[in-house]
């Protein structure tokens, strides 16, 4: 959709009102303009699944309407799911729970893996899936995971491991056989 309609900028009034209603706020829009400036942070506050300027070559629109279909069909998939995420840095919390929410899923985090016994006591806490970041300053994240393994409560729930840049030796084939998918940051 182009954001600029004979001069004026009331794209952003229309992609706000197609968000906003039931029959259409899965749609995937992509935005576009040919005016030098587009805030392009405000298209996708109000839900633009990506942004081009104009002019633009095919193979640009072609990806970003790939990735806009795409992120809608992860929408689906996710929408309702409850995603503990195990993560001791504030910055990577806060962007993965901000990607996580635009697809609807719910997020709740802890900075060790502290809290398992407690979690694994509760039927009606336990997350659909656990987002575990292995590098885990201060504490061993193998160590959370055999824990996650060993616990007959959070033993089915799948977990994601996010490996970072701080693997030690001989840690990758352990990690194989105990997560149910391996992520690397950066």
């Amino acid at each position: 959709m182009d954001l600029y309609f004979g001069g004026q900028p009331i794209g952003y009034d229309f992609l706000r009102e197609v968000r906003t209603h039931p029959r259409t706020s899965g749609i995937p829009i992509v935005a576009m303009s040919g005016k030098a400036i587009i805030a392009v942070e405000r298209c996708l506050d109000l839900g633009a699944d990506a942004v081009l300027a104009k002019p633009f070559q095919s193979l640009e629109a072609i990806a970003a309407i790939e990735r806009a279909v795409e992120n809608r069909r992860a929408a689906t998939v996710l929408r309702g799911t409850v995603i503990l995420h195990i993560e001791d840095s504030d910055d990577w919390a806060d962007l993965v729970t901000r990607w996580l929410r635009e697809v609807g899923a719910t997020t709740r985090r802890a900075l060790d893996g502290a809290g398992l016994s407690a979690l694994a006591g509760s039927a009606d806490a336990l997350p659909d899936v656990i987002l575990l970041d292995l590098g885990l300053g201060g504490t061993d994240g193998m160590g959370v995971l055999d824990a996650i393994k060993q616990s007959p409560a959070l033993q089915s729930v799948p977990v994601v491991v996010d490996r970072g840049e701080r693997r030690r030796p001989g840690q990758s084939a352990a990690v194989n056989t105990r997560a149910h998918r391996a992520l690397r940051e950066g």
